[in-house]
């Protein structure tokens, strides 16, 4: 994962405890580059840029704020917070794969090296806003943080249907077969279980795999 860093600074705003507590996601609510949002910022009056780390369509990222530096993202959350800005209107549009593993990326290796974090948000979680947008695919990127961080050995969490065993497995296909495990699932080439269920991320079995190699055959 490279992380560009293109935004000079001259402020000295420094957090108050010096903890870093939890991740909170925005959306830009628009498109463009990050020196177009700092140089907006810095009319405002500001240090520059309010984010920490912005995520362009095409999956590059940028930081924004040094991490020990005070966001200005989420009013009355700015001190042991770091905000991820995503590019995009995610009220109209869907997120591309590519934006979605980055944003899984980051929030990963932000999480290892602050093991101080607790929680990952959205901006309306905290403000009145829509930010980050209907179409945010909140709980696809923590499903996934959490399950890179469970392989990591960093979680220790237990799925109910597991018997006791603290493998964290996300009931969601991953961001880069979305669109074929919808056509799967529209073709009953894969039905789930009796509650409807699919656990995407478990393994096929030698028999669930005849049977969905036979339904395919057969239409």
């Amino acid at each position: 994962m490279k992380i560009y860093d293109d935004l000079k600074w001259s402020g000295n705003i420094r957090r108050d405890n010096g903890l870093i507590e939890e991740i909170i996601l925005h959306h830009r609510a628009g498109n463009g580059d990050v020196e177009s949002i700092d140089a907006y910022h810095k009319k405002l009056g500001w240090e520059g840029i309010g984010y920490h780390y912005y995520i362009r369509k095409n999956g590059d990222i940028y930081s924004g704020r040094p991490e020990l530096m005070a966001g200005a993202h989420t009013k009355g959350h700015n001190i042991g917070t770091l905000g991820i800005c995503f590019e995009g209107n995610f009220d109209i549009e869907s997120m591309n794969p590519i934006q979605v593993d980055a944003g899984i990326d980051l929030i990963v290796s932000l999480m290892k090296k602050y093991p101080t974090i607790e929680k990952v948000s959205k901006h309306n979680d905290y403000n009145s806003t829509a930010c980050p947008g209907k179409y945010f695919p909140f709980q696809d990127i923590v499903d996934y943080v959490s399950y890179m961080l469970d392989m990591l050995g960093m979680l220790d969490r237990e799925d109910p249907d597991m018997e006791g065993k603290t493998t964290y497995v996300p009931n969601v296909p991953s961001a880069w077969a979305k669109t074929e495990a919808a056509w799967a699932m529209d073709k009953k080439l894969i039905i789930g279980d009796e509650k409807g269920d699919i656990y995407w991320q478990k393994p096929v079995t030698k028999e669930e795999l005849a049977i969905i190699l036979k339904r395919a055959l057969d239409k």
